[in-house]
């Protein structure tokens, strides 16, 4: 028996209500294609931006803080995803993390090893990647995701979200494998109310072929509340 590609576990008490949260599935490479209805998102406005411009998976520059990496990005001369997430880490308060990876197409970034775990508050938006964009429609799928993680080369969840109220959008993460005691998820929730939006988990970034986590998209591992909405908002 073949495992589904999307794995969602919803604590029973949820952040908030999710209205008229209906999943949406036709077949295996439908992973984590799901419309939401209702109230607006509340996402916390960032005290610190760091902009992501390179597939590298390298953490070459000073990562103490935002600015510090902004200023002093390494010998290389970009900045990674991984350096924005440790640096985002070391900054206090609500940051984010945005993407301007030069070219056209899907960008993507293969990980070497698991991501940093997510310690602080943190938005990391696949959307700000120029021509990415969201699903504009009510019924179907027109969305444009262009950031992908690959993490077949690196076992263990992508994310472990140790704090609570992140919110990731428009990434699709795939491939990913199994660690010792760390298994293969796109995600790990440790943290409360965190929001996972618009994201392909275990397909293509076109969201229409299978390309499966080791052991699924999410796994909800808080001992409080924690949601899940995804779709065209």
């Amino acid at each position: 028996m073949k495992k589904p590609i999307f794995v969602l576990v919803l604590s029973l008490a949820l952040a908030f209500t999710l209205a008229q949260f209906i999943p949406v599935f036709s077949g295996r490479a439908a992973a984590a294609k799901m419309v939401r209805s209702g109230p607006a998102l509340l996402i916390p406005s960032a005290s610190a931006t760091v902009t992501v411009n390179s597939t590298t998976d390298v953490a070459d520059g000073t990562t103490s803080s935002i600015a510090a990496l902004i200023a002093a990005p390494g010998p290389d001369g970009v900045i990674s995803l991984r350096e924005a997430i440790i640096a985002a880490n070391n900054t206090a308060g609500s940051d984010a993390i945005s993407f301007n990876i030069p070219g056209s197409g899907v960008k993507t970034i293969t990980l070497a090893s698991s991501l940093p775990a997510i310690t602080d508050t943190v938005t990391i938006d696949g959307y700000t990647q120029p021509s990415a964009s969201a699903n504009t429609m009510a019924v179907g799928n027109n969305a444009v995701l262009l950031i992908e993680l690959n993490g077949a080369s690196a076992p263990g969840a992508a994310f472990i979200v140790n704090s609570a109220n992140n919110t990731f959008k428009g990434l699709v993460i795939n491939r990913v494998a199994n660690a010792s005691f760390n298994a293969g998820y796109a995600f790990r929730l440790f943290g409360a109310g965190n929001t996972i939006q618009g994201c392909y988990l275990g397909t293509n970034p076109a969201g229409d072929t299978a390309s499966p986590n080791a052991f699924g998209g999410v796994s909800i591992e808080a001992t409080s509340n924690s949601a899940i909405p995804s779709g065209n908002n």
